[in-house]
């Protein structure tokens, strides 16, 4: 049931990290949600969960289907993440932290409140090129730790992003934004 990281984990089973590894935790938020409450880290390998000193946690899932493409990982509307599997240990690190920014901003749930905001939060990543931008482009810069290298991410991979549509999309908002502030303005003033 419980195997160290070392072993190589499929799918959904239970880890238990050694003391070695607490740096691995801190740099991946995502795993953090996995972990029981109030456990500890493993003081020692072999060790079983539930015993004190212990702390179990349950890495995302793979996708078989992701195997030999470019794709290390992709993130479900409801914050489910799923890696490729294969992934050497710094592309599982470097992917779980880029995806768990697209987790972060996925509402959890099943109920039908919480089905119509993952919905409604696909339809505006599906068809707004600034929000697929702006979210891409954090989850990078976070990912990455470089602030240039997550501005470019989007525009040099296959995210339907271009610097026209860019412009295009960021003058109407911004047009949006400021026309309703000069129309409140307006109002507010009676001019």
């Amino acid at each position: 049931m419980y195997e160290t990281i070392a072993g190589g984990i499929a799918a959904g089973q239970l880890a238990i990290l050694s003391v070695a590894s607490p740096d691995l935790l801190q740099s991946l938020p995502i795993l953090a949600e996995g972990l029981e409450a109030g456990a500890t880290f493993a003081a020692e390998e072999g060790a079983v969960a539930g015993e004190a000193g212990v702390r179990a946690l349950r890495l995302p899932a793979t996708d078989a289907s992701l195997a030999g493409t470019d794709t290390l990982g992709y993130t479900l509307p409801n914050g489910e993440v799923y890696l490729q599997p294969g992934l050497s240990r710094v592309e599982q690190i470097s992917t779980l932290r880029h995806e768990s920014v697209h987790a972060f901003f996925s509402p959890k749930g099943s109920g039908p409140v919480a089905i119509f905001r993952q919905n409604l939060g696909q339809w505006g990543y599906n068809n707004s090129q600034l929000l697929r931008f702006v979210e891409e482009a954090a989850a990078e810069t976070y990912s990455s730790g470089s602030l240039s290298k997550g501005l470019m991410h989007p525009l040099v991979n296959p995210y339907g992003i271009t610097p026209g549509g860019l412009l295009l999309e960021g003058a109407a908002v911004g047009s949006g934004i400021f026309g309703a502030g000069y129309l409140g303005n307006k109002i507010e003033g009676g001019n």
